[in-house]
């Protein structure tokens, strides 16, 4: 490989109008750096992210430089890695010796462009589980008060033969209702801001059903468990007491 080949991915062939790999091999393109006019293009690889996710593909070339050699890329044993460093490092200092010997974790350096999304999503989960629990003590509350107010109902109703199942049904359906009402106004409000979000991102992943009826169906679970708990000690208390 001489000075004047050079290597490309195919976000550079489509930067420079090449078409598709096939056709830009042999190409020939316009170039000023170390005293080279112009580069022959000798190979095409894949596309690949060496930034976040949020960038697109960068359009690359790859070119020949034996000074150049001040990072070396180098692919290790992760099953003993402290073994390998010590055996780089070894060899690095037979080479070197007079020259310090740093090295980074290329899957550390990466995930580092995301740590302000995992900050953001351990935050945002923190807030959501505090909001859970705050609503369902709340719904809890707001049972018990209504339990109260119609004991004398539900102690009628008792009498006259209606089942704990029913009385339960009676006291949990206008609470199911009421979440289901708050499902379908929250739905669109979570996908359009699901959507602004993603548009960070170069390459995203589209919001699924699954991804809105999971959560519905996990709040419908915490509030039917919340309610029918207050609603079954209220169903089951003696309708004497209530009627006194």
């Amino acid at each position: 490989m001489t000075p004047n080949d050079v290597i490309i991915n195919e976000a550079a062939v489509r930067a420079f109008g090449l078409q598709d790999p096939a056709n830009a091999i042999g190409k020939r393109l316009a170039a000023d750096y170390g005293g080279v006019d112009t580069i022959t293009v000798s190979a095409v690889v894949k596309d690949f992210h060496w930034s976040s996710l949020k960038d697109s593909y960068t359009p690359y070339i790859f070119v020949h430089n034996q000074f150049y050699n001040s990072y070396y890329s180098l692919k290790i044993d992760i099953l003993d890695i402290q073994g390998s460093m010590d055996y780089i490092q070894a060899a690095y200092s037979s080479v070197f010796p007079e020259d310090p010997f740093n090295y980074y974790f290329l899957d550390e350096d990466f995930n580092r462009q995301y740590q302000a999304d995992m900050q953001f999503a351990n935050l945002f989960s923190v807030f959501s589980i505090l909001a859970i629990i705050i609503a369902c003590l709340g719904l809890f509350a707001l049972v018990s008060v209504s339990a109260i107010l119609r004991s004398k109902e539900i102690s009628i109703r008792k009498v006259l033969g209606a089942s704990i199942g029913k009385l339960m049904l009676l006291l949990v359906s206008e609470y199911i209702c009421l979440l289901g009402v708050s499902a379908v106004l929250a739905i669109p409000a979570v996908i359009w801001g699901g959507k602004a979000w993603l548009k960070n991102y170069a390459y995203r992943v589209d919001i699924g059903v699954d991804l809105l009826l999971v959560p519905v169906i996990i709040l419908f679970a915490l509030v039917f468990l919340t309610v029918s708990y207050r609603a079954y000690s209220t169903a089951k208390k003696n309708p004497v007491k209530s009627l006194e």
